[in-house]
Parts: C-alpha cells; sequence; structure tokens
C-alpha cells in the first residue's frame, strides 16, 4: 500500500469520522483551541487504529505509533497532556455518532419472527480492570482493586451494539437501565440473572417489550394454567406451587402461565405488593439430570417452550462483543493510565474501532454480496487488525492529501501583518 494512495477502504474508514466533523466537535467541546502540529483527526485514529493492535497497549507505544505515522517527533509528555476531560468527551461523541450512523444504515432482516417483534436485543455488562489508583473513582467488588463496568446493548439480528454505558465496576448491572426508554418497544430483550427483577419485568411490558431471562433456582410460583398437550397419563399441576410439583415433574418441556406477587420500589416510604403473570418454561438436559427454567412474556401460540430455550440461547452474542473489545485487538482486559480521561479515551476507543469494523464489514457484504457466514466478525476484525499500520498511514496520508493547497498555505503562512499588535488610527478612534 503506497503511503499517499488512497484506497476504497480508508476512503469508507474516513467517512464514517470526517476531518470536518471532527474539527468541528473538536473545537465546540475545546479540544483544540488553535491548530498547530498535531491535527486533531491524525490524534483520534491512532487512538481508534492503533490502541490493542499487537503492541500498542501503552502510551508510550501509542506516541511512538503517532509520531511514525504522522512525521513529527512529539515528546511523550506532549503526547500526554492531548488526554484531556474533553478529549474524553469528543471520543465518547465520535462512539455516539456511530452508533447513529450503524442504526440508519441497518439492513432488513427476513425472518417470520420478526412479524413478532422489530429486533431481538441482548442486555449485559463486563468488567475492565483499570489502575489501582483510581479506585476513589471506579472502585471494584474486590477490595483495593479499580474497575469500570461497560454496560451494552447488542442488537443481536445485526450483529452490532446499540448503546454503551460506563460505571463503576460495584454498580449493579440492571441500574443504568432503570429508565427505559421508547426503543425497548416492539424489541425481544435477552437478559442473565444480573437483571432478576420483577419490577424490571413490569417496567418492559408497559413499555411494549418482550423479554426472556433465567429464572432463578427459588423461584416458587403457583401454575395456573399449562400450555400444549402432553403426553400419557400427565401429573396434574394447575394450582399447585413449582417446589411441591418438580420432585415428581418427568416432563421434557413444561410450559406454563405462573403467577407471582413481588414488592414495588418504595415510593415516600411506603411499598406495595403486587402480582404478576409470566411464562415459565422448563427444559430438561439430559446430561445434567435438571431443568433449564426461563422467564418471559412471549405468546405460547408463536413461541414454543423449545424456541423459548433457543432464543434465549442467542444471548451469547453479547457476550462475544465483549470477548471481542477484550481480544488482542481490543486492548480491554485492562486499560493503561493513572489518570480517568485518559482511561476513558482508550476504552471508547476501543469500543470505535469495534463499531468502525462492524460497519465496514456490513457494507463488504452488501457491495460485494458475501455471505455472513463467509465471513464471520470475530475472523473480520483480526484481519483488520493485521493492517492496522497501514490502515492508519493511509489514513493520515489521505488527510494531508485533502488538506493540502500550496497556494491558501502561502497566503496564510505571508499575509499575516507581522506588526499586527501596534495600533491603527482606527484604534486611537476608539477610544475617544
Amino acid at each position: 500500500m503506497g503511503e499517499t494512495q488512497d484506497t476504497l477502504l480508508t476512503e469508507q474508514m474516513a467517512s464514517l469520522l470526517t476531518v470536518m466533523w471532527l474539527q468541528e466537535q473538536a473545537h465546540q467541546l475545546g479540544v483544540v483551541k488553535r491548530q498547530r502540529l498535531v491535527h486533531i483527526t491524525d490524534f483520534v485514529w491512532t487512538l481508534i487504529v492503533a490502541f490493542g493492535t499487537g503492541k500498542d497497549t501503552t502510551l508510550t507505544a501509542l506516541c511512538s505509533t503517532f509520531n511514525l505515522h504522522t512525521g513529527l517527533d512529539l515528546a511523550q509528555s506532549s503526547f500526554n497532556k492531548r488526554f484531556t476531560p474533553q478529549m474524553a468527551t469528543l471520543m465518547a461523541t465520535s462512539v455516539t455518532h456511530l452508533l447513529q450512523t450503524a442504526r440508519e444504515s441497518l439492513p432488513r432482516f427476513d425472518s417470520k419472527w420478526l412479524d413478532y417483534f422489530s429486533n431481538l436485543t441482548a442486555i449485559d455488562a463486563t468488567i475492565i480492570r483499570v489502575h489501582d489508583s483510581l479506585r476513589s473513582l471506579w472502585p471494584s467488588c474486590t477490595a483495593g482493586q479499580a474497575a469500570i463496568k461497560l454496560h451494552a446493548v447488542h442488537n443481536v439480528t445485526h450483529a452490532m451494539p446499540h448503546k454503551f454505558q460506563l460505571s463503576a465496576g460495584t454498580l449493579h448491572d440492571s441500574k443504568p437501565w432503570r429508565r427505559l426508554g421508547a426503543w425497548v418497544k416492539g424489541h425481544l430483550l435477552l437478559f442473565d440473572l444480573g437483571y432478576y427483577n420483577f419490577n424490571f419485568f413490569a417496567r418492559l411490558q408497559a413499555k411494549g417489550a418482550l423479554f426472556v431471562t433465567r429464572a432463578k433456582s427459588d423461584f416458587n410460583p403457583v401454575i395456573l394454567k399449562v400450555h400444549g398437550k402432553t403426553r400419557g397419563q400427565a401429573m396434574e399441576v394447575e394450582g399447585k406451587r413449582l417446589a411441591e410439583v418438580l420432585p415428581r415433574l418427568r416432563r421434557k418441556v413444561l410450559d406454563a402461565e405462573v403467577e407471582v406477587t413481588h414488592k414495588t420500589r418504595k415510593y415516600k416510604e411506603k411499598q406495595r405488593t403486587k402480582t404478576m403473570r409470566l411464562r415459565l418454561v422448563m427444559v430438561y438436559n439430559e446430561e445434567t439430570g435438571q431443568y433449564h427454567r426461563y422467564l418471559c412474556n412471549l405468546d405460547p401460540q408463536i413461541q414454543d417452550g423449545l424456541m423459548v430455550a433457543a432464543l434465549y440461547g442467542l444471548r451469547w452474542e453479547v457476550e462475544l462483543l465483549f470477548k471481542a473489545l477484550k481480544s488482542s485487538s481490543g486492548g480491554l482486559v485492562k486499560v493503561p493510565g493513572k489518570r480517568a480521561c485518559v482511561v476513558e479515551c482508550l476504552v471508547w476507543a476501543s469500543i470505535a474501532k469495534l463499531l468502525i469494523s462492524r460497519i465496514m464489514l456490513r457494507r463488504v457484504r452488501k457491495q460485494r454480496g458475501v455471505l455472513e457466514r463467509h465471513i464471520p466478525e470475530n475472523r473480520w476484525d483480526k484481519r483488520l487488525c493485521d493492517i492496522a499500520s497501514q490502515l492508519l498511514n493511509a489514513l493520515v496520508q489521505r488527510r494531508r492529501a485533502a488538506s493540502a493547497d500550496p497556494l491558501m498555505d502561502f497566503l496564510l503562512r505571508t499575509a499575516p501583518d507581522p506588526n499586527r499588535h501596534r495600533r491603527t488610527p482606527l484604534d486611537s478612534l476608539a477610544l475617544c
């Protein structure tokens, strides 16, 4: 790849975070007050493309990579000074911009199941280790350590993240999603026991969302009705509690409507007790000799019990998302830096890289008619990481070529008055 050669790949990557957009955002946020040797576009792309790639997981390595591709000789201290709270906000804004770009170009997914819900969406969180000196800001559940918790809403249907939030490692998984937006309407949400809360279930139903989750081992509802037909002399279970019938249960699948009671959240020191009807699906596992238990609000006439279990299995896609972010190409196993703004910049940069990779993969599949199974996401991420150095070099050279205007450079260099601080006659009049 030539140093100044523009390629379709770098052109499309650059279109996701254009020079104009980055400069505009940087000026609005106060990241750049005056343009000197370091161009904000080159700095942003260095963080996105280089961090987590190979050995570029330290600030020293990132500075060396930046100098290598820009031709500058920036001191390490000067490089580190570029990491500011405003810079962290710019990186977070870039991720929001990429998420919006991804949502606007989602392809039509043809499936009979999408006649009943608009998207399959998985919710989960993962822990990212940071330097222990930051434990007062981001405490970990492990004493004396610091950690960030990354919360994600992942669109399983299109293998594309939908939302991200950062918090301290001690924050409960469900806290960031207590205020549910209108986006959940029509979505089928998949989540694990970290979000097991009947008030949360009630809010989802009130917002028009569907969900599938695991039921706790001590879940003991009243069975109201069994869905579907049973073979042979089936045991009567209606009107009984689950713990009463479970020791004698021999069915491969139990699909039933159940009723539970739960306490609402306290309001003005008062708390009420409510009842809720949910669908309980229990699928027998031959290997373990135990039942896998699922709670949902899906229509039993549309998705049978085995389909409910299969749908919950797709929750694993969000785990694969976290695995990609923590892989050799993501760099989020442990983030370097003793300052919060450094950590935030690098976390958002890693997320931005993943988003750019997935958007580019979708475009390649569409343009070349490539089937999804022919180029899986994780393999594409790794191959893109292999050419990170060439990509960064091409992006920097492309920015320079686009902004090169020797005539304008001459005017801007020679036209300014060297005596511009000297008072003029008009200045004297203004004082009168």
